[in-house]
């Protein structure tokens, strides 16, 4: 599978254009901070469970000895 990054890239910059335009400056800085705060969050807990997973996989790893 190929994926093509310029084209999701201009369509989401695209689509943030769409959502921001009739925004103020004041507004936009806002938007921005509040996605950025959602990124994070799924990141987190992205990283959060493959933690979880790598624990479990090492604890019993452990106790298998």
């Amino acid at each position: 599978m190929n994926f093509k990054v310029l084209e999701w890239l201009r369509r989401v910059r695209d689509e943030t254009y769409v959502e921001t335009k009739q925004m103020s400056p004041k507004e936009k800085i806002e938007y921005t901070k509040k996605m950025a705060k959602e990124f994070s969050k799924k990141k987190q807990m992205k990283i959060g469970s493959n933690l979880t997973v790598v624990f479990a996989a090492i604890f019993e790893s452990l106790s298998n000895l």
